[in-house]
């Protein structure tokens, strides 16, 4: 069982306090309960928004629209009871139904095996902090971001966790399988995955494995001692310095390497 994500906490905290308000509590933490749910399901509307989920989009707008107190829409107290509940149950059900789907997905993790044959070009070691908002969410600016997009506007592929490191002890061999196929590892550092005892491991492994390694600098972090261990020596490209150009580099780089196997 993976942990909760952040919005998955927020959703069921925020459906605790909501059946709170079926108690008689002072004027004030209605109040405050109804700026808290707007601001929360406004970003609940937005995030399914961004990820092409109509039906949900709507439903976290109206219910953020109905709590809205600055132009407050008035109901007796045994109705407000009616939707609190409603609301929760709402919250309480989207969690459990996402942690459904997302353990039916591995509930049979397949067997890993190694290949002789590479199956993409690029394995992206990076941090999760570095891409991700706190709800787990992509962040469209982020350095990973654009480094994907000019990835695949040059027809390179990839490999890049997306689903967080705490996905079962499957996890590190399937992480070890897609350092195995892959051309290039490209490490991306900054001052997160320097800190990272899952980047430090996955460039352990991929030396091990006589990998063609890359390290790409999105900040003015100094490689930290241990991975300067194994890529002492490589010539680093300077995101941080000329983000045009490093992505440039990058590709003319990978394609290099690749054309030479």
């Amino acid at each position: 069982m993976t942990k909760l994500t952040p919005k998955e906490i927020t959703s069921i905290v925020l459906a605790f306090i909501l059946l709170l308000c079926l108690f008689p509590l002072p004027y004030g933490f209605f109040v405050f309960i109804r700026l808290i749910t707007t601001i929360v399901f406004g970003y609940f509307a937005y995030d399914f928004y961004q990820r092409g989920e109509t039906a949900k989009c709507i439903v976290a707008a109206l219910i953020m629209l109905l709590f809205q107190p600055f132009a407050k829409i008035t109901f007796e107290r045994e109705i407000w009871n009616v939707i609190d509940i409603i609301v929760a149950l709402l919250l309480f059900g989207h969690v459990i139904w996402e942690r459904v789907k997302g353990m039916s997905a591995t509930a049979a993790p397949p067997t890993i095996q190694m290949s002789s044959a590479h199956s993409y070009d690029v394995f992206i070691s990076y941090s999760s902090k570095d891409y991700y908002d706190l709800f787990g969410n992509p962040q469209p600016q982020s350095v990973i971001s654009d480094l994907l997009t000019t990835l695949e506007d040059a027809g390179i592929t990839y490999w890049i966790d997306t689903q967080g490191l705490s996905g079962g002890t499957v996890f590190p061999q399937e992480i070890a399988k897609q350092i195995y196929n892959c051309k290039v590892f490209l490490f991306v550092s900054t001052h997160n995955s320097n800190q990272s005892t899952w980047t430090m491991n996955e460039i352990a492994t991929a030396n091990n494995y006589g990998k063609n390694i890359i390290p790409l600098r999105a900040d003015d972090t100094q490689f930290a001692p241990p991975i300067m261990i194994y890529i002492a020596g490589l010539q680093y490209i300077n995101y941080d310095l000329n983000p045009t150009a490093a992505k440039r580099q990058l590709v003319n780089t990978i394609r290099q390497i690749i054309n030479q196997q």
